[in-house]
């Protein structure tokens, strides 16, 4: 690739040659269109496709109007403006797919002047090149395509078609100015645009030589998806008025676009360098890790050779330089930062003095990166691993072609410390230890070293976490990537040295007590969490407050998952960090589906002062995605657990104590799923029978919109209708997830996801996950499936809402959290089922209410009018309803309600059965979802207990201690106090007493006291001698104990569980995320 690079500029300078001067492609020698009116349609040969917005065409259609149309149907429309605001109001009826290098009313072919002696002369033509053919022309295309976009190397159309207009004016010259060319001036534009595909990737290039015609806001350039699925504009009206005179790439009058995907992409350059508002940076890949070392490519502004071009990054500005591969784009490394999500990325010529273009892209935190893009560091066993205090030869290796395809391209490897100081209020990498003394070549693959040659300053001494870098010397070579990044692993093996001299051999133990000291003085933020599910089920359901423990999951198989949390089957995160503190909760449960407390066990439940996922606005102490956690809850399990065999580990679960569930409120649920069936949050059961665009949930902050048709996949289907998509606005961001239509192409996703308007790709294993403003958009489908069709959305007042789709339909799953106040077809939560049919205006239905009163009198009510749609191309609802009361009882469906409608509207048996199912989880879920009555901890610390189950009912028993010994009673149940609330009877009174060292002068006798200092002398003496014996032995070999190992004696050996079945099995639960495994903690 780096070669590549090397050749691309000539090839430029190739094709530049050939068409200086001149922007139009030659199109004389192609065919000229004789009809005056319709469009002529042109096939495309040889049984050949063309990708068009996601979906395939076999022929095109030419039209006076300046589009190329898909549909003889397409053309101008007098006045109307396609826009993303406009779609909100139009028909998808009347939407048909075109691409428009200049729409507007043109006149027809050979029409007389009004003088009645001239005829309007404006020509058309259009000629297919085909790559058996026309090879030469074809080639010299696509050449130019690859260097005029980004990310696009190897393109070589196998046809493509050119059509020019020349000399064309509009109706309103003719008609209303009345030009004839001779005594009055027509004005006319000459104009061309060229169509090229491979079959599986198209562009478009849109030349203008003449732009005359003056433009409004109905004369546009742009592509239109047709079949309501949005327009997409490749220049605003002011500026298409002088599109000839405008450089749109590295010639003036030429823009370019890839437009084979439901995102159109901007190719060549803007020859406005300085603009304002910015322009739209064009980037890919449109993600990165958060450690960096990605080679980007960007496009925007037409670059000089004497630019100093460099990328700002995010809220607190790192910056990469970067290198010119042409005018039309550069090559850029992604530095290390310290945010993840949305990030800003901007682009200045003139050395970040100033900063005109820009965009967004993804940036992922670490542990969602894929393996294969990371450095491995080798464990070879005691002595030689990276998360030891004491390591002898350490080994790591890394993907060469990842670097650069020249084996012999020189890296250098380093160790980054990352620190964070409370004082300046300052994060950052702040120290670079050079693993390296050889030049190291790419194609090595793997590098060893001594580690006790690498030498730690005081300022290393400062760091306590870190990743190791392997970095491209020369950033001209690179591949995919400048530098690869290990994960991030302690310091312990580097700082040792330092750490001796500083605390002495058992710095270990020093280092725990020094935090725990610090950390304990302020303990506010465990006040702010929020409380741990009661058990399993619960933290699956509840998906709008809790996701999946990438680290810790039933769905990895990776053999060392849950490594800090050993025993443990699954653990959650809450979604949301504290307000204040950044903090989150971590809540892991057992075979048995109970939460594990870290009180009972060293491998319990442990809130984080820093959530893992990080908290906005992120690059700050405390606040920095995985760093910040590493740092306040990670290192320090290492000090007080890992490195210490265990032995002062007390002092962390002390300070990370399990948020029990003695305060958590299950969530509520509510779905739409097979022919329209509805259960609501209270359980009322219905379904819609009538087409339209319906509020399902209104509150303050969320807003979710059903639009409701005949199925379009079996137009037989005349009884009923399904949901085919939905809306959710949360505060002013906008999140659609729309059914693909059966006149599209499904191969590759099913469902559409807009985000504020703009199409969303999930398909890569990074991008699976993206966080906006308001919302998550999670891809929930196992990672074997390939076609988007499930989605969740995670709003942060905690609603989660799931749209899958299965049997060419949508259902809907959406959870609201306790004291979720809401309206619409979905109901309210305050478990009264009698007010469910609540009209928009007030009232209410009686529950015995018919089909077709609760059609006209409650979900018409609901119906979205014109002012307040916010999903494109609306339905708008009217008063003819499909209700037909029905009572026809099939065995099959087991007496459920929405069994029996969909069986009897569709006679499927298999979408009957389907919701059969849908309705079997709700009432699951209905009783799952019910308050689990907890006391809480039984709370004797360092105690061993026969059971961890604290529910209401449960009796445990004390058998003995951890440390100490036992003194009270042993015996304790969980019983209702009778107010609704529960607690632990008997009042606790056992504890573990841990004898004191002059327990036996209290005899008073001489003999005694003389005995009892002859003993303490000697249990001196033999401490120091086995400390002596252990810190040599330490030293050696402190190491980090895996999941693979045995559990440390006398701790997790005794505590026991029993298994539940249901926790066995991989499948991923409702709005939950099959995650690749990665190390968290």
């Amino acid at each position: 690739m780096a070669a590549m690079y090397a050749r691309v500029y000539l090839c430029l300078t190739g094709i530049l040659f050939q068409v200086k001067g001149q922007v139009l492609f030659d199109y004389r020698n192609g065919n000229e269109v004789t009809l005056q009116s319709r469009p002529t349609p042109v096939l495309i040969p040889g049984g050949q496709k063309f990708p068009f917005f996601g979906q395939l065409y076999n022929a095109f259609y030419v039209s006076k109007d300046g589009i190329v149309g898909f549909s003889p149907d397409a053309e101008y429309v007098t006045g109307k403006v396609y826009s993303f605001d406009r779609e909100k109001l139009a028909n998808e009826l009347e939407d048909y797919p075109f691409i428009a290098t200049f729409l507007y009313g043109g006149v027809p072919l050979n029409t007389p002047f009004q003088n009645g002696n001239d005829i309007y002369g404006g020509k058309i033509y259009f000629q297919i090149l085909l790559n058996s053919t026309s090879s030469r022309d074809i080639e010299s295309m696509g050449r130019y395509i690859n260097d005029a976009f980004i990310g696009v190397y190897n393109f070589t159309p196998s046809y493509a078609l050119v059509i020019t207009w020349v000399n064309v004016t509009d109706l309103y010259q003719i008609s209303v100015a009345g030009c004839n060319d001779k005594l009055k001036k027509c004005q006319k534009n000459t104009f061309q645009a060229v169509l090229l595909s491979d079959g599986k990737k198209s562009f478009a290039i849109f030349n203008y030589q003449q732009t005359e015609i003056t433009t409004n806001p109905s004369y546009q350039a742009g592509f239109n998806a047709g079949n309501g699925r949005g327009w997409s504009e490749a220049m605003p009206s002011s500026k298409l008025q002088n599109a000839a005179a405008l450089q749109g790439s590295n010639i003036t009058g030429r823009y370019l676009y890839k437009i084979d995907q439901e995102r159109i992409l901007t190719g060549g350059c803007n020859g406005q360098r300085e603009l304002s508002p910015n322009g739209r940076l064009q980037v890919t890949p449109g993600f990165a890790g958060m450690l960096g070392g990605e080679m980007l490519e960007v496009s925007g502004p037409c670059l000089r050779r004497e630019d100093r071009i460099f990328l700002r990054f995010g809220t607190e500005s790192a910056y990469s330089e970067c290198s010119m591969i042409n005018t039309m784009k550069a090559r850029c490394s992604v530095p290390m930062l310290l945010e993840r999500g949305e990030v800003n990325v901007a682009l200045s010529l003139d050395e970040k003095a100033n900063f005109y273009y820009d965009t967004d892209i993804t940036i992922v935190h670490p542990s969602r990166m894929p393996k294969e893009t990371k450095v491995k560091l080798h464990d070879n066993g005691p002595g030689q691993r990276w998360n030891e205090t004491y390591a002898t030869t350490l080994a790591l290796s890394w993907d060469p072609n990842l670097l650069s395809t020249d084996p012999n391209a020189i890296v250098d490897i380093n160790f980054v410390g990352f620190i964070e100081n409370k004082i300046t209020f300052q994060a950052g990498w702040n120290k670079r230890i050079t693993l390296n003394h050889r030049d190291v070549r790419v194609g090595e693959r793997t590098f060893m070293f001594n580690a006790t040659d690498v030498f730690c300053d005081a300022e290393c001494a400062r760091c306590e976490v870190g990743v190791v870098e392997v970095t491209l010397r020369d950033k001209s070579m690179a591949a995919e990537r400048r530098v690869m990044f290990s994960g991030v692993v302690p310091m312990g093996w580097i700082v040792n040295t330092k750490m001796l001299s500083m605390y002495g051999s058992n710095w270990q133990h020093t280092k725990c007590v020094a935090w725990y000291n610090e950390d304990r003085k302020d303990m506010r933020w465990l006040e702010n969490l929020e409380y741990c599910p009661c058990n399993l089920q619960l933290a699956l359901a509840d998906f709008g407050r809790w996701q999946t423990d990438v680290g810790c999951n039933l769905y990895s198989n990776d053999p060392h998952k849950c490594r800090f949390h050993l025993g443990a089957v699954h653990c959650v995160r809450a979604v949301q960090p504290t307000r204040q503190e950044g903090a989150g909760n971590q809540c892991c449960y057992g075979h048995n589906g109970q939460l594990r407390f870290a009180a009972d066990t060293f491998q319990g439940s442990t809130p984080d002062r820093s959530h893992d996922w990080g908290a906005a606005p992120y690059v700050k102490p405390g606040f920095v995605p995985s760093l910040s956690h590493w740092i306040q809850d990670v290192v320090t399990f290492y000090y007080c657990c890992l490195w210490t065999d265990y032995q002062d580990c007390d002092y962390y679960m002390d300070q990370r104590g399990t948020r029990d569930c003695s305060g958590y409120s299950p969530p509520n649920q509510a779905m739409v799923f097979g022919q329209s069936n509805v259960r609501t949050f209270d359980g009322q059961k219905y379904h819609v029978c009538g087409e339209g665009d319906f509020v399902l949930l209104n509150s303050t902050d969320v807003k979710i919109v059903g639009r409701f048709q005949k199925s379009p996949f079996n137009p037989q289907n005349t009884k009923s209708v399904i949901l085919t998509a939905v809306g959710v606005q949360a505060r002013n961001e906008v999140v659609e997830i729309k059914l693909k239509g059966p006149e599209v192409d499904r191969s590759i996703r099913t469902l559409d996801v807009l985000v504020n308007g703009e199409f969303h790709y999930f398909d890569q294993g990074p991008q699976r996950w993206k966080d906006f403003k308001e919302t998550a958009v999670v891809n929930s489908d196992d990672l074997s499936n390939t076609k988007e069709s499930n989605f969740t959305i995670i709003v942060k007042n905690g609603v989660g809402i799931q749209v899958a789709e299965e049997n060419d339909m949508l259902s809907l799953i959406v959870m609201i959290p306790p004291q979720f106040n809401s309206s619409g077809l979905l109901g309210s939560w305050n478990n009264n089922i009698n007010d469910e049919f609540t009209p928009a205006k007030g009232g209410s239905l009686p529950m015995n209410a018919s089909p077709t009163q609760i059609y006209e009198q409650f979900i018409l009510s609901w119906a979205i009018e014109r002012k307040s749609s916010f999903i494109p191309f609306p339905v708008f609802a009217k008063n003819i309803s499909l209700c037909t009361p029905t009572s026809d009882q099939q065995p099959s469906c087991l007496s459920d309600s929405a069994c029996n409608y969909d069986l009897w509207s569709t006679g499927n048996t298999t979408l009957a059965q389907r919701s059969l199912k849908f309705s079997q989880r709700f009432q699951e879920l209905q009783t799952e979802l019910k308050p689990v009555r907890s006391c809480g901890l039984l709370n004797v610390p360092r105690s061993i207990k026969d059971n961890y189950n604290y529910s209401l009912g449960s009796t445990v028993t004390i058998q003995s201690c951890r440390i100490g010994r036992f003194t009270g009673r042993s015996q304790y149940t969980c019983t209702d106090k009778g107010d609704g609330s529960q607690e632990w009877t008997p009042p606790i009174t056992g504890s573990c007493q841990v004898a004191s060292a002059d327990e036996g002068l209290n005899e008073g006798a001489i003999a005694g006291i003389v005995i009892a200092v002859l003993l303490v002398i000697l249990i001196v003496v033999v401490i120091a001698f086995v400390c002596f014996k252990r810190q040599r032995s330490s030293s050696n070999n402190k190491t980090t104990k895996r999941e693979s190992d045995e559990m440390p004696a006398g701790k997790d050996i005794l505590y026991k569980e029993d298994d539940d079945p249901r926790y066995s099995s991989a499948q991923p639960p409702m709005g939950q995320k099959k995650h690749i495994s990665e190390e968290s903690v």
